[in-house]
């Protein structure tokens, strides 16, 4: 089916782009709506959806919504199509915003940024799923950008248009804001503990040779800092990366964009630490940090943290950093700002979608109260809530 057009009211209609060709037409108009984001526009932009759908598309299907309000482009709602067993139970044709583990939100493109007609255009978009296109079992809405459009409006809307639904949990993040000091005045914020830890590990390795700090700005030879990386990253605590060809296209976007920070901790001339951030709109993302595990008592990766912030800061001059995902107990030590990112599933009224509405919303729950099925709960939440 090539892009049509599908009339929701006298108000709004969409038009539809499932294949790749029409995808790549869209750069123009969708980076126009991107422009009027602040937050998360690395993740939001044309090319990072087309670097994405490169490598992880695979045998689902493109299902790119374009919501028009009279003949004004008004949101984008970057969809695919799966056909999958949910929960590894019930075979269905789920809808789900495009991402991955890669992506830090999942979100629609909205042109306002008026609150209210923001709601109103996305109001539009499940009108549209409600009535007009009946063709899916469960939309998976994971990882939402709740800042953008809060989880309760959204439940909301899709409890007015009768589609049953339920939240959970994706992941916890840490972040700060409003930055209006030095990097100095920065690292005195953190912990005691932290900054003597730091102070007394820099100077414990610098007695042992040369200690130098390498942050690359847009680097032309990203192909030799991706090997360094990954000389690193060998010789870490952590496995393969099995998305390093699609992080080392995104680096190659960012470098080309200007977003690219790419850092690195050297030891008499070696590479110890790496680590790679973007900065966009005065926002700093962390992307990856890896070092050698054979300097763990020098905690070459704090050390190359602290140093990165002071750039970030001093330099770049950011006013926000987001790690993106994770609350492991390093991140809080240096953004100490909890967030959560929700997700929300909805289930169609039809079959499939009231049989695995009724799995989740009233089977489980009850499961879960019943005494002395432990072992039964532990299954059933492992097998439906991912814990």
């Amino acid at each position: 089916m090539d892009e049509h057009s599908i009339e929701i009211d006298s108000k709004y209609h969409i038009k539809i782009v499932d294949t790749l060709d029409e995808f790549r037409k869209l750069k123009s108009i969708w980076n126009d709506l991107v422009g009027n984001h602040k937050s998360y526009v690395p993740y939001l932009c044309h090319e990072w959806f087309e670097i994405w759908l490169k490598h992880f598309l695979k045998q689902d299907k493109l299902l790119v919504l374009l919501l028009y309000n009279k003949e004004n482009l008004a949101a984008i709602a970057p969809f695919l199509v799966k056909n999958e067993k949910f929960k590894g139970i019930i075979k269905v044709k789920k809808i789900e915003l495009i991402g991955n583990i890669t992506s830090p939100i999942r979100s629609f493109i909205v042109k306002t940024c008026d609150a209210k007609k923001r709601e109103d255009d996305i109001s539009a978009i499940f009108r549209f799923f409600s009535d007009k296109f009946r063709s899916w079992d469960i939309i998976d809405l994971n990882s939402v950008y709740d800042e953008f459009l809060s989880i309760n409006i959204l439940r909301n809307i899709l409890t007015n248009y009768g589609l049953p639904n339920t939240g959970f949990h994706c992941f916890n993040y840490y972040y700060i804001n409003g930055i209006n000091y030095s990097g100095e005045d920065y690292l005195k914020k953190r912990s005691k503990k932290l900054r003597e830890n730091l102070r007394r590990r820099k100077r414990n390795l610098e007695k042992k040779g040369k200690v130098e700090f390498n942050i690359l700005k847009n680097p032309e030879d990203i192909d030799h800092c991706f090997s360094l990386h990954y000389k690193v990253r060998d010789k870490s605590w952590k496995s393969k990366d099995i998305n390093a060809e699609f992080l080392k296209d995104f680096a190659k976007l960012a470098g080309t964009k200007k977003w690219l920070r790419f850092g690195f901790a050297l030891f008499d001339g070696d590479p110890i630490a790496s680590q790679i951030r973007i900065v966009c709109n005065n926002i700093s993302y962390f992307v990856s940090t890896v070092y050698d595990a054979s300097y763990n008592e020098y905690s070459p990766g704090s050390i190359l943290i602290s140093e990165m912030i002071k750039y970030l800061i001093d330099i770049d001059k950011v006013i926000e950093m987001d790690y993106l995902y994770g609350d492991e107990r390093y991140k809080k030590e240096w953004l100490d700002q909890k967030g959560e990112r929700k997700g929300i599933y909805v289930f169609n009224r039809n079959y499939k979608g009231w049989l695995a509405s009724f799995l989740m919303i009233k089977f489980l729950p009850i499961v879960k109260k019943i005494k002395g099925l432990k072992k039964i709960k532990i299954i059933l939440s492992k097998r439906f809530l991912g814990r």
